[in-house]
């Protein structure tokens, strides 16, 4: 399970350098206007939603490593060592 946790770590990565890139040169108007798409949301709701599911993915794969011993946990909680 290690290996496949740091697969996701480096896909997800990826993931999120991409579309780094890709928002970087969008002004805070455009990326806060509605999108010309029936029932879609803002771009910056978009990043903010792909932002949020790294998250989760991480968690997951941090979950997967801990399950099966390896040293890469997620972090104590805040105020906890």
């Amino acid at each position: 399970m290690p290996g496949e946790a740091s697969h996701f770590a480096v896909v997800l990565e990826r993931i999120a350098r991409n579309a780094l890139a890709q928002f970087r040169d969008i002004s805070d108007v455009d990326l806060n206007s509605p999108l010309k798409l029936p029932e879609s949301n803002t771009a910056f709701v978009l990043a903010t939603h792909l932002i949020g599911s790294a998250e989760y993915w991480s968690w997951q794969a941090g979950a997967m490593c801990s399950a099966t011993g390896s040293q890469n946990s997620a972090p104590p909680a805040q105020g906890q060592s």
